[in-house]
């Protein structure tokens, strides 16, 4: 599968999870792509004084690759 930039998906969530400000997530496969194996791959930009609120994963889990910050 090649996906270029320009196809992908971007979203903005503000306070989320509870959380403060605003952040973007890209996400690089869609729900169907992932075929029931995971929730998001892709990257969310949380920029300095936004934040992601406390929240429980069951079943699942994250893992992150930070650029920066």
């Amino acid at each position: 599968m090649i996906k270029r930039a320009k196809e992908l998906n971007t979203t903005t969530a503000t306070d989320f999870k509870g959380g403060t400000g605003t952040i973007s997530s890209t996400r690089f496969l869609e729900d169907e792509n992932l075929k029931g194996l995971g929730r998001l791959f892709g990257i969310t930009c949380v920029p300095p004084g936004a934040s992601i609120g406390q929240h429980v994963h069951s079943g699942d889990f994250e893992t992150y690759y930070m650029l920066k910050g």
